[in-house]
């Protein structure tokens, strides 16, 4: 589409508080916890927060962060 940045963001489970019952994806949450980091639940909160930094870096081209990177990208080193 020609869009000086694009973020993509491919999270696994997405870990956090819904309004509607899950039970097997809150086992599943439990569960994941002792996976490889490719696929262990990432907190909602973590996601928002790379977005918004990607999106305020404005990195040229098509950035993809991984399920793994994204709590790093939320919390970038001081």
């Amino acid at each position: 589409m020609g869009w000086p940045s694009l973020g993509i963001f491919r999270p696994s489970v997405i870990a956090g508080e819904r309004a509607e019952s899950r039970p097997l994806e809150r086992v599943s949450e439990h569960l994941l916890r002792f996976a490889p980091a490719t696929w262990r639940p990432v907190p909602a909160r973590d996601i928002a927060s790379a977005m918004i930094a990607v999106a305020l870096r404005e990195p040229p081209g098509v950035t993809v962060i991984e399920s793994r990177e994204i709590s790093g990208v939320a919390r970038p080193a001081a």
